[in-house]
């Protein structure tokens, strides 16, 4: 898994995020992860799975099946904003976080989600323009998917 994975420039974590068909996303099979739940293999949500103890070079904890359920569910509504061009890089956080970044898509702004492996929906977002964090915050489900709508619209 860690051959696929590059270093992204922002975070300096892992990330998986190739270019990918939307027709096949949609209407791949899904497969079981190594984790007991069910994800489409052509999700970057499935690619994380697989990460093995230490998959950081520093003893990291694999992500847990709550937070690769939680990460694909965000994954499907982001689908249903962004067209091809517009998808986030997503990469494996230590202490169980899925990140999902918008970094190259708008001229000196970018958006950085970090969604947390916890019971209960819980994701921070960060809104940087022209190098300053403008906007942090705790937020739930539709109040992140409104953050990515106005994002994406700005």
């Amino acid at each position: 898994m860690l051959e696929d994975m590059q270093i992204s420039s922002h975070t300096g974590m892992p990330w998986v995020g190739t270019p990918i068909d939307l027709t096949a996303v949609r209407s791949a099979p899904v497969f079981e992860a190594n984790t007991g739940i069910t994800l489409p293999i052509e999700s970057p949500v499935y690619k994380l799975a697989g990460l093995k103890k230490g998959w950081d070079g520093n003893n990291a904890e694999p992500l847990s099946g709550h937070l690769l359920e939680q990460g694909q569910k965000l994954w499907e509504e982001i689908l249903k904003l962004c067209d091809t061009s517009d998808l986030p890089q997503v990469s494996p956080g230590r202490d169980d976080v899925i990140a999902f970044a918008w970094t190259n898509h708008r001229p000196a702004k970018q958006l950085d989600i970090f969604l947390y492996g916890e019971q209960t929906f819980r994701a921070e977002y960060v809104v940087e323009v022209k190098g300053v964090d403008c906007d942090s915050h705790c937020i739930s489900l539709t109040g992140l998917l409104r953050v990515i709508r106005n994002y994406l619209q700005n």
